[in-house]
């Protein structure tokens, strides 16, 4: 391949300097073949994909009718292995084969790390029996049901444990509860870690978790053993924005006996490897998530790839019998060797509510699109769907959701109706309906600017960047209130001076990434004109099971149908290590 293709794919933004720069390097005195495989490559890797599966080279070969060397996999395999930049991963080259993928040498390795951490056999934990009747005892006076016993007692058996479940499903309350199990059987301090991949997200985990530990009814010496602190997945690594390398590693690990984190399925292949390195083999890792949920912008979700091989319905296990009664042999109790478990029972909504039943049908493989078409067809009490054409069809909906927002004293009012958006520009994104309502809100209510910034009492905003020494974190929202000429911003636990804030922004809708890990009473999901690829079923999923009563969805029909099929493609070898 010749240079310019090069250079038009980095006008066109399809590989970035680092690449180009980087297929330049390989380019010298390599066939036209392998030049054009390493265009494939890093193309797939800049749109968040692990490798290049040979099938699709072949595909792309026959689009554009190139060579004929591309046309069978074991020439491929032949023609890669025999130059001097491609190996099996016995050598560390600039690219490996592996099971009919190719990779560059750090995404091979990095999936690698990541599969062995999850497929590594370890130890159980032996409970003593003392520590096994403490748990027998709080589990029959809490009357948990099957499921719950399982991830109890597979937590309590490993030192890495994923926990999955729809929203709703109580994956941070069983957390919350193991967590009191273990200060109960253990004699020692227990220095905990709660994080997410966001700080909201890690706002949201620490209040469920305070909530938890006040109503345990632990006692003070029990309380005394806890020591726990909630921070985001890039400060507990040490990671800073002007350097991707973290301070923790393999030689400075993470001081933490537990580590719980939530919203694993927007962690990506990357910090999930740092954070592998980190970890010491003595630390107890809990892994919180829902594969159907939105995945990490930057590559493929390690999260959602190990659930879909590694978890299996053990069908086997006897959890009925489990834990019954005091008379139950405690040296019986079943270990499941399935470091998985899955929380099914929703608390949220019932099983016959319109909200579950409609991502229920969003998730189904099989006749998803007729169902879904039938389900909108149909006059549904808690979800409606408004048709839109035109810009005005908009803002004649925006009016009637003002209603709502007029005086709105607090956080808590404000939950009761959120606009979440797929996109954030264009007429139909989160930058131009935040100025619409705005508009017609300050038409009614007195307003000034501080430098260009529209200030006005019950004015919603959302913090876009941390701030430890305030305690804001990026995601937090607080309400504006005017008192006596001051402008205080009021947050769940506490007020603040908006000239002592420094990153924020107008947040009366937001995105759907934005709003994952929240929970509102009712939702309106504004819908584009216009389908694009980026705005999965996934996304839809998310903003769905936001809602506790009701939903409201803005847009095209049709257009929402094609987005309930649409599925992000990417290409990950995790399935080769099953």
């Amino acid at each position: 391949m010749k240079e310019k293709i090069f250079k038009t794919a980095l006008k066109k933004k399809k590989i970035n300097l680092t690449s180009y720069y980087f297929i330049l390097f390989l380019k010298k005195k390599k066939k036209p073949e392998i030049n054009f495989i390493l265009y494939l490559l890093i193309k797939l890797t800049q749109k968040g994909n692990i490798c290049l599966p040979i099938k699709k080279i072949i595909k792309k070969n026959k689009l554009y009718n190139n060579y004929k060397k591309l046309k069978k996999k074991k020439k491929i395999k032949k023609m890669l292995l025999n130059s001097d930049i491609c190996s099996k991963g016995e050598k560390i080259k600039p690219l490996i084969i592996f099971k009919n993928n190719i990779y560059l040498y750090r995404m091979w390795s990095y999936e690698k790390n990541i599969s062995n951490f999850f497929l590594k056999n370890e130890k159980k934990i032996s409970l003593k029996y003392k520590q096994k009747e403490i748990l027998i005892n709080y589990l029959i006076k809490n009357h948990f049901n099957k499921k719950q016993k399982k991830t109890i007692i597979k937590t309590l058996t490993y030192n890495k444990t994923i926990i999955i479940g729809g929203p709703g499903t109580g994956k941070t309350t069983i957390v919350g509860k193991i967590i009191i199990i273990l200060i109960k059987i253990q004699k020692k301090k227990q220095k905990i870690i709660l994080s997410a991949p966001t700080a909201k997200a890690t706002l949201v985990l620490k209040k469920k978790f305070n909530k938890i530990i006040k109503n345990s009814n632990l006692k003070k010496r029990e309380t005394n053993k806890i020591k726990y602190k909630a921070r985001t997945l890039h400060y507990i690594l040490g990671i800073k924005k002007n350097s991707q390398k973290p301070l923790f590693n393999k030689k400075r690990k993470i001081n933490a006996n537990i580590l719980i984190i939530d919203e694993t399925s927007m962690i990506d292949f990357f910090i999930m490897n740092y954070l592998i390195h980190a970890i010491s083999k003595k630390t107890k890792i809990i892994l919180l998530g829902d594969p159907n949920q939105i995945e990490p912008i930057n590559s493929s979700s390690f999260f959602n790839n190990i659930c879909k091989y590694m978890y299996k319905e053990n069908t086997k296990e006897k959890t009925s019998t489990l834990i019954t009664n005091k008379n139950y042999n405690i040296n019986k109790i079943n270990y499941s060797k399935t470091k998985i478990c899955k929380l099914t029972t929703n608390f949220r909504f019932n099983k016959t509510s319109e909200i579950n039943k409609l991502s229920q049908i969003i998730l189904e493989k099989k006749k998803s699109n007729k169902k879904i078409k039938k389900f909108i067809k149909k006059k549904n009490k808690n979800i409606k769907f408004i048709k839109i054409k035109k810009i005005s069809d908009y803002k004649k909906i925006i009016k009637q959701i003002i209603k709502y927002y007029h005086n709105i004293k607090n956080e808590q009012e404000f939950k009761k109706y959120r606009i979440l958006c797929t996109i954030k520009k264009g007429p139909f994104g989160t930058k131009k309906i935040n100025k619409y309502i705005e508009y017609y809100i300050i038409k009614k209510k007195p307003y000034k600017k501080i430098n260009n910034f529209i200030i006005y009492d019950g004015k919603p905003i959302m913090i876009t960047k941390n701030n430890p020494i305030l305690n804001l974190f990026n995601g937090e929202i607080g309400i504006i209130k005017i008192i006596n000429n001051n402008i205080i911003v009021f947050f769940k636990n506490k007020k603040i001076p908006l000239y002592n804030i420094n990153n924020y922004e107008t947040t009366w809708c937001t995105t759907i990434h934005k709003s994952q890990g929240s929970e509102f009473e009712n939702i309106y999901i504004i819908l584009p004109n216009l389908f694009k690829k980026k705005i999965t079923k996934k996304l839809i999923y998310t903003a769905i099971t936001r809602a506790k009563k009701k939903i409201t969805i803005c847009g095209n029909k049709k257009i929402f149908i094609k987005i309930c099929k649409n599925k992000l493609k990417r290409y990950c070898g995790l399935i080769n290590y099953f």
